[in-house]
């Protein structure tokens, strides 16, 4: 299946070859071909006012899908194929990109403000995203399909109103189940589903190599008033036990020695209590760690029973259906091992996490 890129006069012909070649570092069943660039001359035939567009109009959905479809049918180009415009003109409610069946256009301009990295990514991104929203018939126009997440989770079906939003699933490269259902009803083709998966990632790869500001573009940690677990606007949706032993974590960035997560068992406890409400038991902390319960003490610890590491993995496995395998290395509970000592942390630094709670003044008394 072929995709051809082409774009405005207003649109630097050397990023559009930037895009193109980050998109062929994926090999697979999407062919992508740059085309040639509209010319003003071009725009003028389409409508004669496209010639003289100001700085501060603003275009149509209609107006630009004109402009897809002009190309389409002047260039000769099969309905099987994709068409894609990139353009720095003002597009309607500040959209990032929009799809008509298979003509697409893209914002061009503002993505280094938005992923603090080279355009390239955001608006190679889009193009993976619009294709693959095209592909699985999402309805982006009037009323919104329901699969168009309004509540950012990393997914690529994320609306992203909050423009800072795209990061997130950018660095995600993540399509949810209930989006992936959907795209294995509708696309019957593998080969394309694996080659816009891999695309995603290939394209998160090279962003998160490019420089050294991923990790200053990294999602917040935060705790919100209830205690729950949130990355970005992300709710890791934790299991009431597994959230209290990663707020412990969140609340020691400096690492607790390996053998001694134990000995922290009662402040565990507290943070479980303010997580689970009224009906908290001590058994389910006691387990954990190979303890037994007798009036209201944890006693008699048996650490053959110790199960911190299976617990561990559970929490794990969340993060990586979450947000996926890049993003372990920053908010999974780790085993570090030193010359000192070995240590359980999360390696964030403690400005990436917010406490909407008191349970780190519970964890020190």
């Amino acid at each position: 299946m072929k995709v051809y890129i082409s774009s405005t006069p207003d649109f630097e012909q050397d990023k559009l070859k930037d895009v193109l070649d980050t998109l062929n570092l994926t090999s697979g069943v999407l062919k992508f071909v740059q085309s040639s660039p509209l010319t003003n001359k071009q725009l003028g035939l389409i409508d004669n006012s496209y010639k003289s567009i100001k700085g501060d109009e603003i275009l149509s959905f209609n107006q630009l899908f004109e402009i897809c479809e002009w190309y389409r049918t002047n260039l000769d180009i099969d309905d099987d194929s994709f068409v894609v415009i990139i353009t720095n003109m003002n597009i309607a409610d500040e959209w990032f990109s929009a799809f008509r069946g298979k003509n697409i256009f893209i914002d061009g301009k503002n993505w280094n403000h938005f992923t603090k990295k080279d355009s390239k990514f955001g608006i190679a991104y889009q193009v993976i995203e619009n294709i693959f929203q095209s592909l699985i018939n999402l309805n982006i126009e009037g009323d919104l399909d329901e699969l168009i997440h309004q509540k950012a989770i990393g997914c690529i079906n994320d609306y992203c109103d909050d423009k800072e939003e795209i990061t997130l699933k950018l660095m995600t490269a993540h399509i949810c189940p209930k989006c992936m259902e959907r795209a294995n009803r509708m696309i019957t083709d593998q080969s394309l589903i694996i080659h816009i998966k891999n695309s995603l990632k290939t394209i998160r790869n090279v962003y998160e190599l490019e420089g050294e500001n991923f990790e200053d573009n990294l999602p917040s940690v935060t705790i919100s008033e209830e205690g729950k677990v949130l990355i970005g606007n992300l709710d890791l949706e934790l299991k009431d036990v597994h959230q209290a032993l990663y707020i412990f974590f969140l609340n020691k960035t400096e690492g607790v020695e390996k053998d001694k997560v134990h000995e922290s068992v009662e402040i565990i406890y507290k943070i479980y209590e303010y997580v689970k409400g009224k009906s908290a038991m001590m058994k389910p902390i006691a387990s954990v760690f190979g303890f037994k319960v007798r009036n209201k003490k944890f006693v008699e610890r048996e650490w053959t029973n110790d199960q911190l590491s299976s617990n561990r993995s559970k929490i794990k496995k969340v993060i990586e259906e979450k947000l996926g395998v890049s993003f372990l290395k920053y908010y999974n509970i780790d085993y570090i091992k030193t010359k000192e000592a070995e240590l359980f942390k999360i390696n964030l630094s403690k400005d990436k996490i917010i406490d909407n709670t008191n349970l780190n003044d519970l964890a020190e008394n």
